[in-house]
């Protein structure tokens, strides 16, 4: 396939998932209100009325289905397709675990250790940080062949830090949705850059998505995601993020240039290390609930929810530009 048939192909994709999940995000309301999947207020939520919280379903449907639709009709190998079909499997893993947590509220621990699980599944299917090229931390090139177990333990532990990264991140109407939307669109330019085509058009399908979620949940929401939708979309990142960093021509096949997801996805990553020490800081579990992420501290500034999400919206344009301009300068 030439450029013009992906940037078509993705146009396509985009259109079709955006309008599935234009017209399922009401049945995802009905279902949420029928049985009582609503998010309630209290004293670390923003919003101050019941809201359906499995908003993350109708993005599912859409984002879900249209990919498996591109992958049997659009691709020529049957390798790539039966890989991107197992990695949309463990996406699809991933939202169950959050579906269910929105409707029993599973234990952390317990949660953890599925998340942990499925990683490992996807790293037995070859989605593997096994070769990282770490030449922007020194003057010559030097690229790393990780040991399996290393492997296995890095891969893991990045796919559940971003999926729980993103899930905490998800504070305010609009929010996850929105940068989510900055950052897949940065990777597509990658991904273009390096002829992975099949990876930007799933990842086009994805934006689709988001932007019909976004009509109904940017300030006032009307619905949120939810975990299920977190799971889902967090997951996509930590493993599109990875996806999109193999394979620069400049470097060894297969080899993870690590500083490209670590700063697109920097703003999360550092969110989420402050408050997991700040918590151990003050003695409690760093699953513990409290007002202590980016947009706390920015509503605690005094400006309003759309005035932060916006801040943030800026803050997350302005990284991704500057990693797609580094990453363009290392494709030669």
């Amino acid at each position: 396939m030439n450029l013009t048939e992906i940037l078509k192909s993705s146009l396509f994709s985009s259109l079709i998932s955006y309008f599935i999940t234009l017209f399922t995000i009401p049945f995802s309301l009905e279902i949420g209100k029928k049985f009582k999947i609503i998010d309630y207020p209290n004293l670390r939520k923003q919003h101050t009325r019941p809201i359906v919280r499995i908003g993350g379903i109708a993005i599912s449907i859409g984002f879900l289905s249209t990919s498996i639709i591109i992958l049997i009709f659009n691709f020529n190998s049957l390798d790539d397709s039966f890989f991107y079909l197992m990695v949309l499997g463990g996406i699809f893993a991933f939202f169950l675990i959050g579906l269910a947590d929105d409707i029993f509220s599973i234990n952390p621990k317990v949660r953890l250790l599925l998340q942990l699980s499925f990683s490992s599944i996807l790293w037995w299917s070859g989605l593997r940080i096994d070769n990282v090229n770490l030449t922007f931390l020194f003057n010559g090139s030097l690229q790393i062949n990780l040991p399996v177990l290393l492997s296995l333990l890095i891969t893991c532990i990045w796919i559940t830090g971003i999926v729980n990264a993103l899930n905490w991140f998800d504070g305010l109407d609009g929010l996850a949705a929105g940068i989510s939307i900055i950052i897949l669109s940065s990777l597509i330019l990658i991904s273009l850059k390096i002829n992975q085509f099949e990876l930007s058009i799933i990842m086009a399908s994805l934006i689709g998505s988001l932007l019909a979620f976004l009509k109904f949940n940017y300030f006032p929401a009307k619905i949120i995601m939810g975990d299920c939708g977190s799971y889902l979309i967090g997951s996509s990142l930590s493993i599109f993020s990875i996806l999109a960093a193999k394979n620069v021509p400049t470097f060894t096949p297969q080899s993870v240039i690590v500083e490209i997801p670590i700063f697109i996805l920097a703003i999360i990553i550092i969110d989420m290390t402050y408050v997991v020490f700040k918590r151990l800081i003050k003695g409690f579990s760093p699953f513990y609930p409290d007002k202590s992420h980016l947009h706390h501290r920015l509503l605690n500034l005094g400006f309003s929810q759309k005035k932060v999400v916006n801040i943030i919206y800026l803050m997350f344009i302005f990284t991704s530009f500057l990693t797609v301009l580094y990453a363009y300068k290392l494709i030669k």
